[in-house]
């Protein structure tokens, strides 16, 4: 035979597990971290020299070129 009227305790456990169920997503969206950006291409990858980097673009600019050595090895 069926129920068809819910208990006390069946309403009860029922509220109980939506009150954890919000917490736990609480919990998730505040531990919730956010994507690194995306790597950028480095036109100067493997050059030598000086550069400075703008954290905002995260672009690195060329400021002096390393000169190689006139003399032999």
């Amino acid at each position: 035979m069926a129920r068809t009227t819910a208990s006390s305790e069946d309403v009860l456990s029922s509220e109980v597990a939506e009150d954890n169920l919000q917490e736990l997503e609480q919990e998730a969206a505040a531990e919730s971290v956010e994507a690194p950006a995306p790597m950028l291409i480095d036109e100067y990858s493997g050059q030598g020299g000086s550069y400075t980097f703008d954290s905002s673009t995260g672009q690195r600019t060329l400021v002096q070129r390393t000169q190689h050595s006139d003399t032999p090895r």
